[in-house]
């Protein structure tokens, strides 16, 4: 009778164990997930194909645009999700902490600019006054149909780059040789202090924040920086 009892015991434990471990392992549920990218070149001008863009979902699940840009992820859980776009010769873009949920599948759109092909050359900066002054030549020369942008990265340490910086300036859009901008330092620098500078050609895009950095981020980027200029604020 006691060999009984016991073996009933065992039985009701094993089945309790069985019933509680079935209910830990809900499977989150999977969906696929769809999108669009748009492909630019560098002065903001819609491209016809948009095919070939990699798109990545926290580097686990993967799918590549076809030609109307579209693409389609399959069998994605629920979750947190930093999604990347990418395309050779195009800037990168990554959507940070996008919250993927049940019956959301369809991401934001997202635009890709082709890298800026601008380079500058003698950049220099003085003082006058208050404001500080900061001109460098473009390579190649701009034209009036086609303005190339540049962007201005500052810094206290000469390491200054666009992964680096304090302080970012659009210097704006030259339609001739050079390009210049000048800006008072004294909200972002304190007199005395060696500001370092370098400057890049930069596609017609818009920045975003990189919620890991808390910066704006900066893409389509030309092929090399400028030379490091620096000044000492007034």
């Amino acid at each position: 009778m006691k060999k009984l009892l016991a073996l009933g015991l065992v039985i009701i434990l094993f089945c309790s164990c069985s019933s509680t471990n079935t209910v830990d392992q809900i499977p989150i549920p999977l969906q696929n997930v769809s999108g669009y990218v748009l492909l630019y070149n560098e002065f903001g001008q819609l491209q016809q194909n948009y095919s070939g863009v990699t798109v990545t979902m926290n580097g686990n699940y993967t799918s590549t645009t076809d030609t109307a840009g579209k693409f389609f992820v399959k069998y994605v859980p629920t979750g947190y999700y930093t999604v990347t776009y990418s395309q050779v010769g195009y800037g990168t873009y990554s959507l940070y902490h996008y919250e993927y949920l049940s019956g959301k599948t369809l991401l934001p759109t997202a635009n890709l600019y082709a890298n800026s092909t601008t380079t500058l050359s003698g950049l220099t900066a003085k003082a006058t006054g208050s404001s500080v002054e900061v001109t460098g030549t473009l390579d190649p020369v701009a034209a009036s149909a086609e303005p190339r942008g540049v962007i201005l990265f500052t810094s206290l340490s000469n390491q200054v780059s666009p992964d680096y910086y304090t302080q970012a300036f659009f210097m704006g859009k030259s339609t001739a040789a050079t390009i210049s901008y000048t800006f008072n330092p004294y909200s972002y620098y304190p007199k005395g202090q060696t500001i370092y500078f370098v400057a890049y050609g930069i596609a017609d895009t818009i920045p975003y924040i990189n919620s890991t950095t808390g910066q704006l981020q900066y893409t389509s980027l030309g092929p090399q920086p400028s030379n490091l200029a620096s000044v000492v604020a007034p």
